[in-house]
């Protein structure tokens, strides 16, 4: 994906060595139009944070982890929906990963999972840069550390939703502990992550948090748009007088 600055460069480049020889100013316009159309793609890093390395201060209610890759750091707080209200709750890190303890819940066995049995586990993602920014991020995979078994003899089950609200989200299952259909690419600079809310196969889900990978959206500078537009603009100026001259 090219930056602002080294696609300004490859056009300069193509420019004094191609198109101020051609004779015909429409294709100095379609090089402009196309180069401007680069500056709508905006490059994306990878980034998988490992949330067994989440920093938690205390384990009391409405704690907050954080975990910090390169520039980019993820804080995590953990709420939980029950019909008669949403409470924070207790943010917990075990070796699988990040966990749930809600106010109803003593937090041994599997109760200490991000899971739907008797309310919605779900936690909230925000993430920044190094200078405490907000940065809009895409999720392109997120994997489970361990699944809880709420449901006797038909075993565990682990289906997660997402979205950029609690209000919409999307239902997701898993295979070999990943979930790995995340097609719309949305990006928002804060995401939530529950068990199941619609609960389509009727089973109760538990699960805790292990990685997610997000790609970072870096915006391109006003100045590559500004450059990109004067660039069409000129080009359009030469077409116009040729078509005068004519």
């Amino acid at each position: 994906m090219l930056s602002g600055g080294g696609a300004g460069r490859l056009f300069v480049a193509a420019w004094n060595m191609k198109y101020l020889k051609e004779k015909s100013s429409v294709k100095q316009i379609r090089f402009a139009l196309a180069f401007l159309s680069l500056l709508v793609w905006s490059s994306a890093n990878a980034v998988t944070f490992d949330f067994r390395n989440t920093n938690i201060s205390d384990y009391s209610y409405a704690n907050q982890g954080v975990v910090t890759v390169g520039d980019l750091t993820v804080t995590v707080e953990a709420r939980t929906k029950f019909h008669f209200g949403t409470y924070n709750s207790s943010l917990r890190k075990y070796d699988g990963g990040l966990g749930v303890v809600n106010v109803q819940e003593s937090g041994y066995g599997d109760s200490h999972t991000i899971d739907n049995f008797g309310g919605y586990d779900y936690l909230i993602l925000q993430f920044k840069d190094s200078s405490g920014g907000a940065v809009n991020v895409s999720i392109s995979d997120i994997e489970n550390g361990y699944v809880g078994n709420f449901n006797g003899y038909f075993g565990g089950d682990a289906d997660l939703s997402y979205g950029t609200s609690f209000d919409n989200m999307t239902t997701v299952g898993w295979a070999n502990r990943h979930y790995g259909r995340f097609t719309d690419n949305a990006a928002s600079d804060t995401w939530y992550i529950a068990a199941a809310v619609d609960n389509p196969d009727h089973l109760y889900d538990g699960f805790k948090l292990k990685t997610l990978t997000a790609n970072a959206v870096v915006p391109i500078p006003a100045a590559a748009w500004l450059f990109g537009s004067a660039l069409v603009g000129m080009a359009g100026l030469g077409y116009r007088r040729r078509k005068l001259d004519a």
